[in-house]
């Protein structure tokens, strides 16, 4: 990843100084040909006016052969190529070539005499030349000789080369590319060298503490002593693995204590389970012998009323020994395809006698056409039975208990169990599952427990809601699809190990 961000860099650093440089240094060039260009033309204007003063000087003192001695010397001198005088016509009268005399021009350029015309073209041997002309006016002094009805006695055309100015500029262009290569080099290099020291090279630090920190070392930290982006940004990392240092360390203690307290969870069902046994057959003894005492009273008698006093005691006791049973060695469940409304009417006919008694209403909300659910249905049953007798408890004297029942979604059917009670504290919501937590006096603190783990065996759902002053509702999720005998050895191992 960080050469794939060098390489990016690298790439967008060369590429923004060839693009940058590159077009200062054609902008810089072309400013300097056309400079060159324009001091060639002043220059080629001087020549021009200086052959031209000559030439009218000439052909009003000297012989025709003169002047053509005098154009003949001109040649060379200053980079002059050609001078020629032509007439209107374009007709050769004098040239520094004597070849040319008495022919017509065929160039461009000399019988065009408007100030400030220039002509550029390529000689015979490539190299580059500029043409000027300039009118030679017909003047009193030239009237002797000339016509004074002409305005014009003839044109002088000059041929400057341009050579010294082509090498100049060629001076130049050899001069101002290598530079603005070694400026683009060495540009790229101080950024390149800044980069490396404030970006590249800092998060090559922090991928190297980042893997780390994935590897499970989390003492792993960034020493930056800088105030940018970068340096908070190596702050955040190393206050990040200070929180997890100290996370883990708590998870550590966290995870310490659930294996103490599972292991001692353990140890209580275990003991729960023989103690159990211990006393379950005795209290199977003590009950039958009540039954055969009792029945020695006859009706009426004050001492029947002591002995069925007594035995309920016992069948109390005796039920707290089967839940101790029930949760140290659940049996495994028996699925088989029932009606979630049978079930809850084998319950209700359980506990609408104390609803009664204690002035409580049961509300029943039914849905109709629910499918069939997989259930073991002793279970399920026990399982709202506890729950319906818990809404009872909370409520009281007075209130009502609804019971409602829907289809879920993903193949479900849900029971809701709404009562009316005071409700549970939002602190106890995450522990009324957590087993012998009970806010009852005379309550186990078995039953919910005992329920989630039977609604887990199904793989339905237990969840609970409730708000202070306005009830408890406890909803149930039960899976429309079949399932096979029993729980495998892993489930039970795991429901063990929770408890």
């Amino acid at each position: 990843m960080l050469s794939s961000l060098r390489f990016k860099l690298s790439l967008s650093i060369i590429a923004i100084l060839v693009v940058g440089i590159g077009i200062t240094a054609w902008r810089n060039i072309q400013v300097l040909d056309r400079q060159l260009l324009e001091f060639a033309k002043d220059q080629a204007d001087l020549l021009l006016e200086d052959v031209h003063g000559n030439v009218m000087a000439a052909m009003l003192t000297m012989r025709r052969q003169e002047i053509q001695e005098l154009l003949e010397r001109f040649r060379g001198h200053r980079g002059i190529v050609a001078v020629r005088i032509l007439d209107e016509r374009g007709m050769i009268h004098w040239s520094s070539n004597p070849r040319e005399v008495g022919e017509l021009f065929s160039g461009k350029g000399p019988l065009d005499i408007r100030n400030g015309n220039y002509f550029l073209y390529s000689g015979p041997n490539g190299d580059p030349l500029l043409r000027m002309s300039r009118a030679i006016p017909n003047e009193k002094r030239c009237f002797s000789c000339h016509d004074p009805a002409k305005r014009i006695n003839g044109i002088v055309s000059v041929d400057v080369s341009l050579s010294p100015i082509r090498d100049r500029i060629s001076e130049v262009h050899q001069v101002l590319l290598p530079s603005a290569a070694l400026t683009v080099v060495a540009v790229f290099l101080g950024i390149w060298f800044s980069l490396s020291r404030t970006v590249t090279h800092p998060i090559s630090l922090l991928i190297k503490a980042m893997r780390r920190t994935e590897a499970g070392d989390f003492s792993a930290r960034i020493s930056l002593q800088r105030r940018d982006e970068v340096g908070q940004l190596a702050d955040r990392f190393n206050t990040m693995g200070e929180k997890l240092s100290s996370a883990r360390r708590e998870l550590e203690q966290y995870h310490q204590q659930q294996m103490m307290r599972a292991e001692k969870m353990v140890s209580l069902g275990q003991l729960a389970s023989s103690i159990a046994h211990e006393i379950k057959n005795p209290l199977a003894g003590i009950s039958g012998a009540l039954q055969v005492l009792a029945a020695e009273f006859p009706n009426g008698h004050p001492n029947r009323e002591i002995v069925k006093e007594v035995r309920g005691q016992v069948d109390r006791l005796n039920q707290v020994v089967q839940n101790l049973l029930d949760f140290a060695k659940p049996a495994q469940p028996r699925f088989v395809e029932a009606d979630i409304h049978e079930i809850l009417a084998r319950v209700l006919f359980l506990v609408k006698q104390e609803a009664r008694e204690s002035g409580i209403e049961i509300q029943e909300k039914f849905a109709s056409d629910l499918p069939s659910v997989w259930v073991d249905e002793k279970k399920i049953q026990q399982v709202f039975l506890n729950i319906s007798l818990n809404a009872l408890q909370a409520m009281g004297a007075g209130g009502k208990l609804t019971i409602r029942t829907r289809a879920g979604t993903a193949d479900s059917v849900e029971v809701d169990f709404q009562d009316t009670g005071p409700g549970i504290p939002q602190e106890f919501l995450n522990t009324v599952f957590q087993p012998f937590f009970t806010t009852k006096p005379k309550g186990t603190g078995l039953g919910l427990s005992i329920a989630r783990r039977i609604m887990q065996e199904h793989g339905g759902d237990i969840r609970v809601r409730s708000e202070l002053k306005s009830g408890t509702c406890f909803s149930l999720s039960f899976s429309t699809q079949k399932k096979s005998e029993g729980v495998s050895v892993e489930r039970q191992e795991e429901w063990h190990a929770a408890l």
